[in-house]
């Protein structure tokens, strides 16, 4: 959708891609326009950040504790060594491939029109509502505005 004056018009902005795509996956089924901001890797904090490497970083911690009491269970087992690179790279891998897919989905879905950069509210008079400009390197700024913002 466009407005006037260069202004892309949407029904919804949605900003960020963690539960934010809830949000958007729901205003795409009832037929809404919808913007999707997001700098960073799709998936939100928990799959990137949190959660998710996390458990994987736990798990080995885990395999390594058991092997340190592996004894307990009549088993001789020791630890010759760790390689660290290796055990975050396979964490980070892991969930640097699910964000990259959810991104592609996302980008395929109807209806949605991803912004991979940073985005600031601006006004412009007389506007009713506030525009969202997303702030890439590039000028000029594309402007957007929709009737409603959700920032996940």
């Amino acid at each position: 959708m466009t407005g006037g004056s260069g202004v892309r018009a949407f029904d919804l902005i949605v900003i960020s891609s963690g539960s934010g795509l809830e949000v958007s996956a729901e205003a795409v089924e009832r037929g809404l326009a919808v913007a999707v901001i997001e700098q960073g890797p799709f998936g939100g904090t928990c799959l990137n950040r949190g959660c998710i490497p996390s458990k994987l970083l736990i798990h080995c911690a885990d395999v390594m504790e058991t092997i340190r009491h592996a004894k307990t269970f009549g088993i001789a087992a020791s630890v010759q060594a760790v390689d660290w690179q290796f055990i975050v790279r396979r964490a980070y891998g892991e969930s640097d491939a699910e964000a990259q897919a959810i991104e592609e989905e996302t980008r395929q879905a109807p209806n949605i029109t991803v912004y991979k950069e940073s985005a600031r509210f601006a006004v412009e008079e007389p506007a009713i509502r506030p525009l969202m400009a997303p702030c890439a390197a590039r000028e000029p700024w594309q402007a957007l505005t929709a009737m409603r913002t959700a920032i996940l």
